[in-house]
């Protein structure tokens, strides 16, 4: 007896995305970044209510279906309870330290054994970072993370993305209590603009045109045959 887990196909992750943006490529998909942070956000509120801590959140870990472009946090492989063998009204528990990826890992989920699920509002900060300024080489990206933790604003962010610095600040900043959770970034009104609803109008709308422009470009290839065949004809006749 086999047992088999089928999941959705997810061809793309926020990894791929940023890449290709930053390389200037052509994107798997368009989406602006409020609405892909957003989405994060979301799943990142769902996995907290179940007091499930994701603890390796990273654009790697965040998926999306090329088909619905809709965000998928994924990879659970280190996630654990909130509250494991413990009292639930504790504020933190004791779990295991040194876990994650750096950069993204909270200061505390390293260093140390008590924390909650703040440590994946860290990861999503340092996530925020790169889906605002695009980075072109490791060193351009540990020189702004670095400027960050140390609470200056990068000139990039404060010329760019001024109403997102103060967000960006309160994530990455060492103490945990201090950090929002998921619930209150997404009530916050930066994020409340329905850009998605108008993004996934303009991507139907592309797609739309694309298979009209399809269309025509097989219509074309029709008529050219066409005017070959008569062209033929008329060369036999002569």
């Amino acid at each position: 007896m086999m047992l088999c887990i089928q999941m959705e196909f997810c061809d793309c992750d926020l990894r791929n995305w940023l890449d290709a943006r930053n390389a200037g490529k052509q994107l798997p998909f368009q989406k602006n970044v409020e609405d892909i942070f957003k989405e994060i956000l979301s799943g990142v509120a769902y996995i907290h209510s179940k007091s499930v801590i994701h603890r390796d959140l990273k654009p790697q870990n965040i998926f999306f279906s090329i088909k619905d472009c809709v965000v998928k946090v994924g990879d659970f492989g280190l996630a654990t309870l909130a509250h494991p063998n413990t009292d639930p009204s504790l504020t933190v528990s004791r779990h295991s330290s040194n876990l994650g990826t750096k950069p993204y890992a909270a200061p505390e989920q390293i260093h140390k054994s008590h924390y909650d699920s703040k440590v994946d509002m860290y990861s999503l900060g340092i996530i925020l970072i790169e889906l605002l300024l695009k980075f072109k080489t490791a060193a351009e990206f540990s020189r702004i993370l670095d400027q960050v933790k140390s609470e200056k604003i990068p000139e990039e962010l404060n010329k760019d993305w001024p109403e997102f610095v103060p967000l960006v600040q309160n994530l990455v900043q060492e103490e945990p209590k201090l950090r929002m959770n998921a619930k209150e970034v997404l009530n916050m009104s930066l994020l409340r603009c329905n850009h998605a609803e108008e993004s996934s109008a303009l991507w139907i709308k592309v797609k739309d045109l694309e298979n009209e422009l399809a269309q025509k470009e097989q219509q074309f290839q029709q008529l050219v045959e066409e005017v070959k065949t008569l062209r033929l004809k008329l060369s036999e006749r002569s």
